[in-house]
């Protein structure tokens, strides 16, 4: 074989581990920069494992007075929510699980006739209260912030009323999504029991 031959086989060789080595780069530098945009979290609630039940008072008079639309009882929880970071955009869906009271807008049948809930969610990270079911879509900071969250449930009427013990309610979910974040999927719950007379 010629000097020239050898050379050349020789050339052809390095180019061949250039190439391959390249192409593991790339895929490490791929593998690395799909790890880092899944890295951050959203924590919420934070520092609990789960959204704790709203209750309202045990006992409820409702005034016989009382019109389509009457806020009976509001419960506040607030259940504040974290996240350590990261680029990219969030959107965070609100949804209820449960019947439309045709008569109230954004109030959902309970068990007892002429009796609705109505919930109320932060908007974005810490915005004012916005009726359920919502979307919006906001900024994730890229440095860590803790915000205070509320989910707010009304208590309304939303027709002729009859009395008893609220024992079917619908309930809430939030959900947050984004490309540099492990989606959050969580339920907020109302504690059955309170009577209405």
């Amino acid at each position: 074989m010629s000097t020239f031959n050898l050379v050349s086989t020789a050339r052809i060789k390095t180019v061949k581990r250039l190439r391959r080595a390249s192409c593991v780069g790339v895929l490490l530098l791929a593998a690395t920069a799909s790890f880092n945009a899944s890295a951050s979290k959203i924590e919420f609630p934070y520092q609990d494992r789960s959204l704790k039940p709203i209750s309202f008072p045990a006992n409820i008079v409702v005034p016989k007075d009382v019109v389509i639309g009457t806020l009976l009882a509001e419960t506040n929880y607030e259940p504040d929510i974290s996240t350590d970071g990261g680029i990219c955009d969030i959107t965070k869906i609100v949804s209820v699980n449960g019947t439309p009271a045709p008569s109230v807008r954004n109030a959902y049948q309970t068990n007892l006739p002429g009796v609705g809930i109505r919930f109320l969610v932060t908007d974005g990270w810490n915005g004012d209260e916005k009726p359920a079911p919502s979307v919006s879509s906001f900024p994730l900071n890229s440095t860590p912030q803790a915000y205070e969250h509320h989910i707010i449930a009304q208590l309304v009427v939303t027709g002729p009323f009859s009395p008893g013990q609220l024992k079917t309610l619908p309930s809430l979910n939030v959900i947050f999504n984004g490309t540099c974040i492990s989606s959050v999927v969580v339920t907020q719950f109302i504690a059955p029991g309170t009577v209405i007379r």
